[in-house]
């Protein structure tokens, strides 16, 4: 039967489950527990173990996978998941890969870079909010906007949008491929998917001093915006309520899906509250959508707000100006 051993399986949510299970266990075996503990159906289930997709029918020894060892659990989507969806799963991997791996050989940023990066945070914030309130996949890129772009020989590079320009039937960006000459800038339409979220297709350094994406190479503009740290930390509070409130109505739904099962169970009409729940589960499904990257880039914003904090970077001169203003 093997030996037993003990191993964590991380959500995407960043939860862990604790197994103690016997090394001959096959990986179809953990997905029928991890159905158990997480709610996900097994046939959603997708495990990482170093980054590589584990098959059904092997077991955990076969795999090397051993006491203590780290596991990743992936909802697996049934349809072509977009753009926002990727980018919360690539990202927070690459995130918890990033902690695990490196501490050591951190690339630190300077005060304007740390600002900037929390900039081009707040703009992928936003544009998934917005997406989510009108229910829609409206893009709105950015003079300045860090993106990733598939290049004309199919290969994902770090960009920046340096125009735009709106005709009569489209919008376009002017590209500019980070650490490229610019006889390779050109124009894309914005809805084009060779545009998308800075970070779904890239991977950030792991050395990077911030949790916030990043550019590996020098953007040719390094501001997209004067934005000071008291006005991005005013916008931060805004997001920080908008996950309260997405919270709170999430669990509301499914507290009303659980009700209504149970109802029809008592009236012994089990399939009386169908339409309803059609409606409740659509709405679960968009919340789990959209909130997931938002949750995801909101968590890493706090976490590069509280280093510019600990710079102690002039703030309170900063809300001196704000209260002037105002």
């Amino acid at each position: 039967m093997g030996e037993f051993v003990n191993i964590v399986v991380r959500t995407l949510d960043s939860s862990e489950i604790a197994l103690a299970i016997f090394s001959s266990a096959k990986i179809h075996e953990i997905k029928y527990f991890l159905n158990l503990r997480s709610g996900i159906p097994v046939e959603r289930q997708r495990l990482l173990y170093k980054g590589k997709l584990l098959k059904n029918e092997e077991s955990l020894e076969d795999a090397g996978i051993g006491d203590l060892d780290h596991l990743f659990l992936v909802g697996n989507i049934q349809r072509e998941p977009d753009a926002y969806t990727m980018l919360a799963q690539l990202s927070l991997l690459n995130a918890l890969e990033s902690y695990r791996r490196t501490r050591s050989q951190r690339i630190e940023l300077t005060n304007e870079q740390l600002r900037e990066a929390l900039r081009q945070n707040s703009y992928i914030i936003e544009d998934v909010l917005t997406n989510s309130l009108f229910h829609s996949s409206y893009r709105n890129l950015r003079v300045g906007q860090w993106v990733d772009v598939l290049d004309t020989v199919n290969q994902w590079l770090e960009a920046q949008v340096i125009q735009l320009r709106a005709s009569s039937s489209q919008i376009e960006a002017l590209i500019h491929y980070n650490g490229w000459p610019d006889v390779w800038d050109e124009w894309i339409s914005i809805d084009s998917p060779r545009i998308m979220p800075f970070r779904s297709k890239t991977n950030q350094s792991l050395g990077m001093a911030v949790q916030s994406p990043f550019p590996r190479n020098s953007p040719i503009n390094p501001r997209s915006g004067t934005e000071e740290l008291s006005i991005i930390m005013m916008k931060a509070s805004c997001y920080i309520a908008n996950v309260k409130e997405t919270l709170l109505k999430y669990s509301l739904l499914n507290q009303a899906l659980k009700s209504f099962g149970e109802i029809g169970g008592l009236l012994g009409m089990p399939h009386a509250f169908e339409r309803h729940e059609s409606q409740l589960k659509s709405e679960v499904q968009h919340i789990r959508t959209f909130s997931t990257p938002v949750f995801d880039r909101v968590g890493r914003m706090m976490t590069d707000l509280g280093q510019a904090l600990a710079r102690n970077e002039d703030l309170n001169v900063n809300l001196i100006k704000l209260e002037e203003r105002i």
